[in-house]
């Protein structure tokens, strides 16, 4: 009888231990199952995530490629900038030497009739095609000294108050470009 209660019991044990078994068996298929539905999504998500890394990368690398071109460009005007208002400087020192030379040629020719006529002609066409280009030549005798646009390089006394400050000769005409003084006209002033 010892041995059958415990028989029984032992069966007890087992059956107990049979059903906890499969009830933990189930519950761990279910978590397993669950686990598995997560580790799906998850596995999905981080594939959606990493598409979508992937594409922002390509816009982002498409974007830097598109700034680097732009400064590529924008280097190139402002090289070209560079060049062309050197270039410029260039072509009014040139224009500058220029109305020097014909003044001074004006200058030599006003007491022979016949050329003075046809410089003041050529001298009227220069201003003309001068002020198209915002090119304008300064200092003329008659008008008042002024320090932005005259270089004094000689005075001459008067007695008469109505010329002081006033131009009496032109040595050198001045040049503005575009309103800005390229160089100053080298004037002889009357002085009381």
């Amino acid at each position: 009888m010892f041995f059958l209660k415990k028989k029984r019991e032992n069966e007890n044990i087992e059956t107990t231990l049979k059903e906890y078994l499969s009830q933990t068996s189930d519950m761990y298929r279910q978590e397993n199952s669950a686990t598995g539905e997560i580790l799906d999504r998850i596995q999905n998500e981080q594939a959606e995530m990493q598409n979508f890394l992937r594409k922002k990368m390509e816009t982002l690398d498409d974007f830097l490629d598109q700034l680097q071109e732009e400064k590529e460009a924008d280097d190139e005007i402002k090289e070209l900038q560079k060049k062309s208002s050197e270039r410029e400087k260039q072509l009014c020192q040139l224009i500058s030497i220029y109305s020097e030379q014909l003044h001074t040629i004006e200058e030599f020719l006003s007491d022979k009739e016949g050329w003075h006529e046809q410089f003041q002609m050529m001298s009227q066409k220069r201003k003309q095609v001068g002020s198209l280009a915002q090119i304008q030549e300064i200092g003329t005798v008659g008008e008042p000294f002024n320090y932005r646009l005259h270089d004094i390089i000689k005075t001459e006394e008067t007695d008469q108050e109505t010329v002081d400050g006033i131009i009496s000769r032109v040595y050198a005409p001045g040049l503005l470009y575009q309103g800005q003084v390229i160089k100053k006209a080298q004037v002889c002033v009357y002085k009381k």
